[in-house]
C-alpha cells in the first residue's frame, strides 16, 4: 500500500505518487510505502543526468542528518565519498555502482537503533585499518549472539566478518566480508 505524503506546497502525493520537476533531469516520480515492521521504503523514477552512466536497477539507503554540511564533510573525510548531487540544504546523493546513498536533512537524525547501511568489502580488516587511520571508530558489542573482538564480529556458521561504526549524525553503518561479490567501501 503506497502512502499519501504532504511535504507542503506542491510537494505531495496524488494516488501515492509525487511528481516533481528537476531542471537538470526532468520529471521525477517518488512513492513511499512501509514494510511489515513500519520502516519507510521509497522508490524513485528519474531520467539519467546528461554525461552520467545510465543507472542500473539498484537499491539505495536514505540516512538522516541533523547537519548536512557536517555529514558531507564526514563522508568525504572518513569514507572518501563525494556527493554526486547536492540539493541546497536538503539532500546529498552519493552513487556507488548501481546503488544510491541519500543523506537528507532532518532533526530526527541518529534516532534509529539499527544498522541503516552496509558495505560489502573483500578484506574487512584492511578496510577497518584504513578507516581507523582516518578517525573512524568501530564499536564493540556483547549482545549475546553478537560479540565483537577489536570491533570485528565473526559469524560462527560461515566465517563471515562484520563491523559497525557511527557516522557524524549517529547513524549506525556497517562493513561485512562474506562469500558474495565484494563491493568496495570507497
Amino acid at each position: 500500500m503506497f502512502e499519501e505524503q504532504d511535504f507542503g506546497g506542491d510537494e505531495r502525493t496524488i494516488d501515492g505518487v509525487m511528481t516533481t520537476t528537476d531542471p537538470n533531469v526532468g520529471t521525477v516520480l517518488n512513492a513511499w510505502f512501509r514494510d511489515g515492521d513500519g520502516n519507510w521504503i521509497g522508490i524513485v523514477e528519474q531520467p539519467d543526468r546528461p554525461g552520467e552512466p545510465p543507472a542500473q536497477m539498484g537499491f539505495g539507503a536514505a540516512l538522516a542528518a541533523a547537519d548536512l554540511m557536517r555529514a558531507q564533510t564526514w563522508y568525504a573525510d572518513k569514507l572518501r565519498l563525494d556527493p554526486l548531487h547536492v540539493y541546497d540544504d536538503e539532500l546529498l546523493v552519493y552513487r556507488q555502482g548501481a546503488t544510491h546513498l541519500s543523506i537528507y536533512a532532518t532533526p530526527s537524525a541518529g534516532t534509529a537503533k539499527n544498522t541503516v547501511a552496509v558495505w560489502r568489502v573483500d578484506d574487512l580488516r584492511a578496510e577497518m585499518a584504513d578507516m581507523r587511520a582516518r578517525g573512524v571508530v568501530f564499536g564493540d558489542y556483547d549482545l549475546g549472539d553478537v560479540r565483537t573482538a577489536d570491533g570485528v564480529f565473526t559469524d560462527p556458521d560461515d566465517g563471515s566478518l562484520a563491523a559497525w561504526f557511527a557516522d557524524s549524525e549517529g547513524n549506525t553503518l556497517g562493513l561485512v566480508e562474506d562469500h558474495g561479490e565484494p563491493i568496495r567501501a570507497r
